[in-house]
């Protein structure tokens, strides 16, 4: 294509020095000449229909208004080269991108649901070669699309279509030895080879997996200390909503957990705002420990006042 796009040009270089030639010059000896350079840039290509073109009209080309229409056939044909030249290079970055992957990348028939293409990621983790994954359906490989795979298939399929931005699932891939380990896939709506197709990029994360198990955990081992102790503890994200309260807490405060828990702190406990805790909540969310002494709390709901104070520290 490089070659075809460098002749082309040439092939219009000679039509512009030719067109700014006198008339009574262009026969028979330039024309002569400009046939030969014409047959030497045409030689090694394939495009008969702009070579024949051409000869044709420099056969018979006798007015400015004839090479103009020759000029004119040169930069579609060109423009057209330009443009399949565009789509090769896309065609062969898309391509590079899909082996070099570091996710299991899979091109899907959006149609029927089989593999029509993958990377060598996505054969690795599923313990395929290349010819045995491909023609094997979804549902061969995706344990979720089991239960009715038509018709989740085809749901899956129209869902993708209409979203603009890729759709993000979680699943279950299942191997070649019928072993099997949880993905993150991104499913995006495309054209491969003028076939529509789903492109399912799948990323192994079983050690994410695990890890948040780990978490779970300990978080769990966490909270079970946290309600023997005496003092107070609570939790809380970044909008300032309560994801923990202990036991004490509830005696401190005198606010039960059922009350507070997922709830914005200050729309629950008004006097917390009253007494600025609301900059010490938002020094520790910044990063930095916090702390604030001899805090009088007032319970909106009754008369009781507590005196205490506060700890702040993040956990991230």
């Amino acid at each position: 294509m490089d070659d075809t796009l460098r002749l082309l040009k040439g092939i219009e270089r000679l039509l512009s020095e030719l067109r700014r030639q006198p008339p009574d010059a262009w026969k028979p000896d330039n024309l002569e000449a400009f046939e030969g350079e014409l047959s030497r840039a045409t030689s090694g290509l394939g495009a008969h229909r702009l070579e024949e073109s051409i000869r044709s009209a420099a056969d018979s080309a006798t007015t400015l208004q004839a090479l103009d229409r020759l000029e004119e056939d040169v930069d579609r044909i060109l423009r057209e080269s330009i443009g399949d030249k565009r789509t090769e290079i896309e065609g062969q970055r898309f391509l590079h991108l899909l082996r070099n992957a570091a996710d299991g990348v899979l091109i899907i028939d959006a149609r029927t649901g089989r593999i029509l293409d993958s990377n060598e990621t996505a054969r690795r983790d599923l313990g395929y070669s290349r010819d045995e994954l491909h023609g094997l359906s979804m549902q061969e490989v995706d344990v979720a699309l089991r239960p009715a795979p038509e018709e989740a298939w085809r749901a899956l399929v129209d869902e993708v279509r209409t979203t603009e931005q890729p759709r993000l699932v979680e699943g279950v891939h299942q191997r070649r030895d019928g072993s099997t380990y949880p993905v993150e896939t991104s499913l995006s709506f495309g054209s491969f080879g003028g076939q529509e197709c789903i492109l399912a990029s799948s990323r192994n994360i079983v050690e994410r997996k695990e890890l948040e198990k780990r978490i779970r955990q300990q978080w769990k081992f966490f909270s079970q200390a946290l309600d023997c102790s005496s003092d107070g503890f609570f939790a809380f994200d970044r909008s300032c909503s309560i994801t923990f309260w202990s036991p004490a807490m509830e005696k401190i405060l005198g606010v039960e957990r059922a009350r507070i828990l997922g709830r914005n702190v200050f729309e629950v406990l008004r006097s917390l705002r009253d007494l600025g805790e609301e900059r010490s909540f938002r020094e520790a969310l910044a990063g930095g420990p916090v702390s604030s002494q001899n805090l009088n709390f007032n319970a909106s709901d009754s008369d009781r006042q507590t005196y205490f104070d506060a700890f702040y520290s993040p956990l991230f």
